[in-house]
């Protein structure tokens, strides 16, 4: 069954389609035989097959961080979800008094009013400006790691933790290895990462997604990106993924996020 999936989404993500970025560090794109192989000798790869199911691009270039939640969000309480209200498909001619629910998390309604409180969605989405100052508009559009924190904790009511890439001495990047072995293997916890995207890419910036495996051996770590649009998944190698998030982001360093119900 796995060796299924995989082929069908070695189809959908065919690394021909994706040539749009240059490549900056050691990555092996989704679709080439190197990549199956990493995928295949990985011993910690659970969550591949816990979020693939629920994979989505995200939908306009500022949603990086609400695409990556989604996957989780359904991944962790699929056939416990509510209909969502504004997907909800109703028409009295066709269906009379019956609803087509809608029984799945979704970007166009993960952010509402509450999370307006954290980060307002005209700012999120360049409606706005964050701020003006000395007279010059200045824009911040998507969210900081704590931001995301704050809206998975407070929001959708979920646990996680946040760990900042404060420096990539190898003591740090050991703790993040320890982090994959732990929970890219068990079906309660997923990880979202958030790096510079130019350290890895020419014409990129900050950016989250989820992580999916871990081969220990040659020490790659896989990036089920969201910004299907730009580039397909890939694995990178740990230490280059690490020294992506450490980098500050506004006045506190990236990391990632440790996701659980």
């Amino acid at each position: 069954m796995k060796k299924i999936l995989i082929s069908f989404l070695l189809l959908f993500l065919s690394f021909n389609s994706f040539a749009q970025e240059k490549i900056k560090k050691d990555i092996v794109p989704w679709g080439t035989q190197k990549s199956i192989d990493l995928l295949n000798k990985s011993s910690f790869k659970n969550d591949f097959y816990q979020l693939a199911n629920f994979y989505q691009p995200q939908i306009n270039p500022f949603f990086c961080g609400v695409a990556s939640s989604v996957i989780i969000l359904n991944a962790l309480n699929y056939n416990n979800i509510e209909s969502q209200k504004e997907i909800e498909f109703k028409n009295e001619k066709i269906l009379g008094s019956k609803i087509l629910e809608y029984k799945a998390y979704s970007q166009f309604n993960f952010l509402n009013d509450k999370t307006d409180k954290i980060k307002n969605r005209d700012i999120v989405e360049l409606r706005k400006p964050f701020q003006i100052k000395a007279g010059k508009e200045i824009y911040d559009p998507g969210f900081t790691l704590s931001q995301l924190e704050s809206i998975l904790t407070n929001v959708h009511k979920l646990k996680v933790k946040k760990v900042y890439a404060k420096n990539n001495k190898e003591k740090s990047i050991e703790n993040f290895r320890k982090d994959l072995k732990k929970y890219l293997i068990d079906n309660s916890h997923f990880i979202i990462v958030n790096i510079d995207g130019s350290y890895l890419f020419e014409n990129a910036g900050g950016h989250l997604s989820p992580i999916v495996a871990y081969d220990e051996n040659s020490d790659y770590v896989m990036v089920m990106d969201v910004a299907i649009h730009k580039r397909p998944w890939y694995f990178v190698k740990t230490q280059d993924l690490y020294q992506a998030m450490n980098s500050l982001d506004g006045s506190n360093y990236r990391g990632y996020l440790i996701i659980s119900k």
